[in-house]
């Protein structure tokens, strides 16, 4: 042995091998059993969502005619995604609104304040879909001059007269606002939104219409 190879100690290539390979198994092992013990937080959210006559994202109005007159049957379908990891309890609020009337406020999540004319509850299951038809009619108008109030809705065959306070000038621009309220179990009933972590999360639909009467153009 020359002085060069004195205290050095040769390691066959086929053990270096197999050393090389088991320790990057460990390596992966281990990175595995960290992410097993330490998973990556899932966002807690739903989905709300308003789908048209067939079931598409389309054909909202009669005839694709956003100008709605009394009678006329509007068929919509409201579908809910729950990806909350746990049931939950939910309802949709429809609420009557016009153009200047304040929609829930997306910054803040806070509710329109006007006073909701139907709620659908509902109790969803983890990474369940509901959907529901929304079917309506306007039932009944009240028009003084150009100020036009609607004083009756029909909602899946049942007519409802409260919650309808809303007018529009010429009966343009109102907009009917589908918020989602779930039941949190640290409040005592049902909240505008969700909790997500640490952080307060919210969804809403709406469509616009006219009304019209059967003698106007």
């Amino acid at each position: 042995m020359s002085s060069a190879d004195r205290g050095q100690l040769h390691i066959p290539h086929d053990v270096a091998l197999f050393l090389a390979i088991l320790i990057a198994s460990s390596m992966v092992v281990a990175s595995a059993t960290w992410v097993y013990l330490n998973p990556r937080p899932v966002e807690k959210f739903f989905a709300l969502g308003l789908l048209g006559e067939n079931m598409m994202a389309e054909h909202y109005y009669p005839g694709d005619d956003p100008r709605i007159k009394p009678g006329d049957l509007v068929k919509w379908h409201v579908t809910l995604y729950n990806h909350m990891g746990s049931v939950q309890y939910v309802a949709v609020r429809a609420k009557l609104l016009n153009q200047t009337t304040p929609p829930p406020d997306d910054l803040n999540h806070t509710a329109s304040s006007v006073q909701c004319f139907k709620e659908i509850g509902h109790v969803l299951v983890d990474n369940e879909t509901w959907v529901f038809p929304f079917y309506w009619s306007i039932d009944n108008v009240s028009w003084s001059g150009e100020p036009a109030r609607i004083a009756a809705l029909k909602v899946n065959n049942v007519t409802i007269t409260q919650g309808l306070n809303t007018t529009a000038w010429g009966g343009y621009n109102f907009r009917i606002v589908l918020e989602l309220w779930s039941y949190g179990n640290e409040t005592t009933g049902f909240q505008f939104g969700w909790r997500s972590g640490e952080e307060i999360r919210s969804a809403w639909v709406q469509i616009w219409f006219n009304l019209t009467l059967p003698t106007q153009v």
